[in-house]
């Protein structure tokens, strides 16, 4: 009797160590997915600051900013690589393929080789001058949001819901995602 007993003291001991394991491996992937999400916003906006002639010049108002209406989930087609030199709008072009392939792991044919579980990047500006045609006057901030599909919460383990930035709603797919967001004056 006293064996069966001992036994289940150590089996009620060994659930919660493991239920302890489990919230313990969620935690590093949504660590792991902050960071990479961080890395990759943070690339972006050293692009963006290195190409501030771009940015700030007064053609992206009739052209379009391509940082702003950029495609960072389709990176099949390569631009010209800017490696040995381009225009600024060939560089924006570049930046984007090159934040869209970091997200993807410089695997565009699998999913399992994504830094960022489903992740995507949008960009958007504050516009400081409201009263011109500009979409994104010179001197406007801009905003990196990197998002991922975020780990799925554990009730078992005493997690209510996800704890996320606010401003990451706004431009969010649903509510599954969590996001960085990271605001740069070129």
């Amino acid at each position: 009797m006293e064996v069966l007993i001992a036994m289940l003291v150590i089996a009620v001991g060994l659930l919660g160590y493991l239920s302890l394991q489990l919230a313990s491996i969620n935690s590093n992937q949504e660590g792991m997915a902050r960071s990479q999400a961080n890395l990759i916003a943070q690339d972006l906006a050293s692009a963006i600051r290195a190409n501030r002639a771009y940015v700030n010049s007064s053609d992206t108002a009739s052209l379009g900013n391509l940082y702003l209406a950029g495609d960072y989930t389709s990176c099949d087609a390569a631009p010209v690589d800017c490696s040995a030199g381009c225009t600024p709008e060939e560089q924006a072009q570049y930046d984007v393929y090159q934040a869209c392939q970091s997200i993807q792991g410089f695997d565009t044919t699998s999913k399992e080789s994504d830094l960022i579980t489903e992740g995507y990047i949008d960009v958007s500006c504050d516009d400081r001058d409201t009263g011109d045609a500009d979409v994104c006057s010179p001197g406007s901030t801009l905003s990196i949001f990197a998002y991922w599909q975020a780990s799925q919460t554990r009730e078992d383990t005493g997690q209510k819901g996800l704890i996320r930035n606010a401003r990451c709603d706004a431009l969010a797919k649903d509510a599954s995602f969590d996001c960085i967001v990271l605001d740069v004056m070129p």
